[in-house]
């Protein structure tokens, strides 16, 4: 039997490296159980919508979510409305957030493939 091309990747140590990004994962959204509804509500849309845009292994998008749970701790600490902190276009302000981050999305990899398909 022939092994998948990815088998070779399940080292001790990645193993060991998903683990500990699994703990920090719960870690995270245990933080998110704390926050106010509103907060709660609004980080789980916006999660679906990044996770709807991720490429890659989404590692980069994990980082991303994890700097908005620390930005809406921060806004639910000064008793800041999240709709004030998010305004009325939420996907721009997830874009915003992915892009100002260097998350790479689905977008991001066709325009690619689309920019080097055409000047060849």
């Amino acid at each position: 039997m022939t092994m998948p091309s990815w088998f070779k990747y399940l080292t001790p140590a990645y193993m060991k490296q998903v683990k500990k990004d699994k703990a920090e994962y719960k870690a995270q959204i245990a933080r998110i159980k704390t926050l106010p509804k509103d907060y709660q509500r609004a980080f789980t849309a916006i999660q679906k919508y990044m996770w709807s845009n991720a490429a890659g292994d989404g590692m980069d998008m994990l980082n991303a979510q994890y700097d908005l749970i620390d930005f809406f701790w921060e806004g639910a600490d000064n008793k800041i409305a999240v709709h004030d902190l998010i305004g009325d276009d939420v996907a721009a302000f997830v874009d915003g957030l992915i892009a100002e981050r260097g998350v790479q999305t689905w977008a991001n990899t066709s325009k690619e493939r689309l920019n080097k398909a055409l000047t060849k």
